[in-house]
């Protein structure tokens, strides 16, 4: 009878074992699970704060010499950049003064010019990290066209920055370019 108790208590106890290590596979699994979607909440809430127009503010560019220009297409640029939920993005930047051509006609001078003072694509885009990626349908530059354009970002505020790789100007000197742009509100 001891012996027959003995057996019972064993196999209750695998039972118990057994239960204990799923329920932990259980709790494991429901960990991982939050995990999983929280960051998948979190990258969805990244992509809202893009969504919408933005109105350019500023151009800055900076060297690693300490030299700061402001304002690299000239003292009042003039852009847009729109994030939809989509996935598409675009953007158009011109330099504040442009001229406008003198005729009805325009010149091939004039259109060197007006294409000289101006950004402009529309593509996808996608997040990672700390990083949106421009992938590039249609450009101004032909260049562009096919081209992934990397941008680091950070939010302040109404603002969004939007930093290029730092890059060797033609004097030698580390370049940041960050554009600055301001949200636009919804009407």
């Amino acid at each position: 009878m001891k012996q027959k108790k003995i057996l019972n208590m064993s196999h209750n106890l695998k039972n118990f074992s057994y239960f204990f290590l799923k329920l932990r596979v259980t709790l494991v699994a429901i960990s991982l699970s939050f995990l999983v979607l929280g960051k998948a909440a979190a990258d969805e809430d990244i992509y809202h704060r893009f969504y919408g127009t933005w109105k350019l503010a500023s151009i800055v560019q900076k060297t690693d010499t300490g030299e700061e220009k402001i304002d690299d297409y000239g003292k009042n640029p003039i852009g847009y950049i729109n994030y939809a939920p989509d996935g598409r993005m675009m953007t158009i930047i011109v330099k504040g003064d442009r001229k406008k051509p003198a005729g009805k006609l325009i010149t091939p001078n004039e259109a060197i010019n007006l294409i000289n003072s101006m950004t402009s694509y529309a593509g996808t885009y996608t997040i990672k990290g700390s990083q949106i990626i421009h992938h590039i349908d249609v450009s101004w530059n032909q260049t562009w066209t096919g081209t992934a354009q990397i941008r680091n970002y950070q939010f302040k505020g109404d603002y969004l920055l939007l930093s290029m790789p730092t890059y060797a100007n033609k004097n030698g000197s580390k370049t940041t370019i960050t554009l600055i742009w301001k949200k636009i509100a919804s009407s």
